[in-house]
């Protein structure tokens, strides 16, 4: 019997789910869950084969709630069932190890084999699709925009929020013209000619990348993304 959580902050599409995974032969659901706490809970209480998590849980990211089963029980095959992806959430799942990303319009019996699939330990998330994402991901920038961290990231967000530099300075205490220097070395590092082209980058990404797992200080990109 294959044990199964799902967890999706949608009510309807979380019960939908669980229901069409409970009818099917060999699966059950041991838990549902609305919230990354009501997941890690049933995590505790229940042995899960297969959590079945969206990538948007309410205000929360799932990315960071498989990065936590990750840690905590290994054994646990990971499937993203979301209604949008790119090309970013893709890398980053594949890094964090789920073993696929799925679309939640797919037929329910292509989900049902999938959870099958990825419990006996297949993973989808092949080199074919990783190199396509990578070779997009690099000619536009996201791919420098990974290494970054926290300050480099926040002081893109206000740029893409128009402010000016004596503004951001106040907001980040630093100084007008340590800003400068930065957004000079941004703007080298993401490929971009001025401060305008990197306002439109940021606008333009999938929101997601914002909250992506920061690499701690002094640390490489992970060998994934080069």
């Amino acid at each position: 019997m294959i044990k199964t959580m799902v967890c999706d902050d949608h009510p309807i599409i979380c019960d939908a789910v669980a229901t069409t995974l409970s009818s099917a032969d060999g699966i059950e659901v041991v838990g549902r869950a609305n919230d990354t706490r009501a997941a890690m809970m049933v995590l505790a209480a229940e042995h899960v084969d297969v959590a079945v998590l969206d990538v948007h849980i309410g205000e929360e990211n799932g990315l960071e709630l498989a990065k936590m089963i990750r840690a905590q029980y290994p054994d646990t095959r990971i499937l993203f069932l979301t209604a949008y992806t790119s090309d970013e959430v893709l890398l980053e799942a594949s890094r964090l190890g789920a073993a696929d990303l799925m679309d939640k319009s797919a037929d329910p019996a292509l989900i049902v084999e999938r959870v099958r699939e990825v419990a006996a330990g297949r993973s989808f998330l092949d080199r074919i699709h990783m190199s396509s994402a990578l070779q997009r991901l690099n000619e536009s920038g996201v791919l420098a925009l990974l290494s970054l961290g926290h300050s480099d990231r926040e002081l893109l967000t206000l740029v893409a929020q128009g402010l000016p530099d004596k503004q951001i300075s106040q907001k980040m205490y630093l100084s007008p013209q340590t800003i400068r220097n930065r957004i000079s070395r941004l703007l080298s590092i993401l490929g971009r000619e001025n401060r305008t082209q990197l306002a439109l980058m940021m606008q333009s990404l999938d929101s997601t990348v914002t909250q992506l797992p920061v690499p701690e200080r002094g640390a490489r990109v992970p060998a994934l993304y080069r």
